[in-house]
């Protein structure tokens, strides 16, 4: 038997498409078993997703930013699947939360406001959807969607640019890594990335 626990939101009380910012938390209250995890789902497709270890009292806080139509529906998961696979813990010695948080885009660039704050307080002139702040070969707007930080080349400090990071998790070659670019060891095997890479 396995028990989901699922937290959903609907975008019906949007007039019309919306930049929003969706900052989830999956965290373990009973510390024991093997784990859990928790996943964001926007129209019943994973967009992020975190397996928490059975002794992580604090857990994982993400956000998600997306444009929502009135017509969207998030769901915040959690399910019993431990990060080694196990699907032996329960959901309910576990907590989660979601904060949806519409934000304007006022200077018509691309990004929400909220997010261009968050790295430049008061500036909105800084970054731009088709920019790429940090010159490491990612637009500010695929910064914004892959979660990296667009004021630092390298967002996860592994020796590898943010740009040739790909996230596919397959290696092409040295400009489309397959790997993480923020999670300095994707494969956890104790070897950061830019050390496997070159």
């Amino acid at each position: 038997e396995e028990h989901w626990v699922i937290r959903r939101w609907t975008a019906s009380e949007l007039s019309g498409n919306t930049w929003v910012g969706v900052q989830w938390n999956v965290r373990k209250q009973n510390l024991a078993n093997a784990g859990v995890t928790g996943a964001l789902h926007v129209n019943g497709v994973r967009v992020q997703s975190a397996a928490i270890a059975g002794n992580d009292g604090v857990g994982v806080t993400q956000t998600y930013w997306a444009v929502a139509k009135p017509t969207d529906v998030f769901d915040l998961i959690l399910s019993p699947v431990a990060p080694d696979g196990a699907v032996e813990d329960w959901s309910d010695g576990s907590r989660t939360w979601m904060v949806v948080t519409a934000t304007a885009d006022t200077d018509g660039d691309g990004l929400p406001d909220a997010w261009e704050e968050i790295y430049f307080p008061g500036d909105l002139t800084k970054l731009s959807g088709g920019g790429d702040y940090d010159a490491d070969g990612l637009k500010d707007l695929a910064e914004l969607e892959r979660g990296t930080d667009p004021t630092k080349p390298d967002t996860d400090a592994d020796g590898l640019v943010d740009g040739v990071e790909t996230d596919t998790g397959t290696y092409v070659s040295p400009t489309d890594t397959g790997t993480s670019p923020i999670r300095a060891d994707t494969d956890g095997d104790g070897r950061i990335d830019g050390d496997e890479v070159n």
